[in-house]
């Protein structure tokens, strides 16, 4: 199941347009098709999932048939320690790391 950000609200039924990034994405790579579910998220929200229910070269439609509700995360501070390593490619392994944190 591939996972995608809404800047807009969600709502019942779903659009993307071939102009839209997220339908390059659904169609060229995933190779999508109908039937298969797709999820939305949006900021301090549940994540919603979607059906396509039509797809070709020019749209893409989407029905809402669930929602994820999230869980709550502790809001706790997380602190980071590093020492310098003797290599710089394991610095920036260390960095990926923790910018994936």
């Amino acid at each position: 199941m591939h996972r995608f950000f809404s800047s807009s609200q969600l709502t019942e039924q779903l659009k993307l347009l071939s102009s839209d990034s997220r339908f390059h994405q659904i169609l060229n790579v995933f190779r999508s098709k109908k039937g298969d579910i797709i999820t939305f998220f949006e900021v301090g929200k549940d994540d919603s999932i979607y059906e396509i229910t039509s797809i070709n070269k020019k749209e893409i439609q989407l029905t809402k048939s669930g929602t994820i509700i999230k869980t709550n995360v502790s809001k706790s501070a997380l602190r980071i320690f590093q020492s310098y390593p003797n290599k710089i490619s394991t610095m920036e392994i260390i960095v990926q790391k923790m910018v994936e944190l």
